[in-house]
């Protein structure tokens, strides 16, 4: 196995560039643990978090951008880590140990992990094609471009973040987006080298 290239984006933060590197390694193999992150204030938001080893957690970066506190449940309060604006990815550092809800079914196929009452669910997927994605979400760079995976599953708000593993069980893709003309279609961004 491969591990997928680093992401690199540079961000405008308070009128000074920043140039963040997503960690190598996110393809792991086996179900993760996933929880939600919620960012508390004014246009906060809620999103599905994956946790990574060394208590980081994979999520998506728009539900960060209204700013505001940020706390992963059963964890409580976080720091934002790195943010690829660009490919809509955030890491955060959650407490060394903290747990998830992982699903409890073997894996078989494609799947995506959400959250469903605050259970892991595996829900099945059809990974349809490999595609460019135009980046429309606030503080997206203007015409941004990002390699993703368009795939069947009934996702719902609050997803955004949940992983995409294929049928091996390695992680493939982050839920970003569903499409409001096209039921039961979902976007990813592709994590593959």
């Amino acid at each position: 196995m491969t591990a997928p290239r680093p992401a690199t984006a540079l961000l405008a933060l308070a009128g000074a560039a920043l140039v963040v590197t997503l960690p190598a390694g996110l393809a792991r193999r086996g179900a993760p643990a996933v929880a939600l992150v919620r960012v508390l204030g004014p246009g906060g938001g809620a999103a599905t978090g994956t946790l990574l080893p060394g208590g980081r957690v994979l999520t998506v970066a728009h539900v960060l951008a209204g700013g505001g506190r940020v706390e992963v449940a059963g964890v409580g309060r976080v720091a934002v880590l790195r943010v690829d604006a660009q490919r809509d990815l955030a890491v955060l550092r959650a407490p060394a140990g903290a747990t998830g809800a992982r699903a409890g079914a073997p894996l078989t196929g494609a799947r995506v992990l959400v959250l469903r009452s605050g259970r892991a669910v595996a829900l099945r997927a059809v990974l349809r094609r490999r595609i460019t994605f135009v980046l429309s979400h606030a503080g997206a760079p203007p015409s941004a471009r990002r390699a993703a995976i368009e795939l069947v599953a009934p996702v719902r708000p609050g997803d955004s973040g949940a992983p995409v593993l294929d049928g091996t069980g390695r992680r493939i893709g982050v839920v970003f987006a569903r499409s409001d003309a096209r039921p039961g279609t979902a976007y990813a961004t592709d994590l593959s080298p």
